[in-house]
């Protein structure tokens, strides 16, 4: 059992922080809907579970996939 206060270690998306734009280096929105639609996904990839149900249009699924998330968090 980890101790308590222990960090866990990310990796990936998780791992890496937004970057800081400028007016010369603003993304385009493509590329700002990529990295958010990656960094709302890469904690439930982080803890094994299935980020579609997240992103869906049926509130009853969505509800589940993000308590299942909140519960692992916890």
């Amino acid at each position: 059992m980890p101790k308590a206060g222990a960090r866990k270690i990310y990796k990936g998306a998780l791992a890496e922080p937004i970057p800081e734009w400028t007016v010369l280096t603003e993304p385009t929105d493509d590329e700002l809907c990529k990295l958010h639609d990656e960094k709302m996904r890469a904690p439930f990839v982080h803890y094994k579970l299935d980020p579609t149900d997240a992103f869906e249009f049926d509130p009853v699924k969505t509800a589940i996939a993000w308590s299942k998330l909140a519960w692992h968090l916890a």
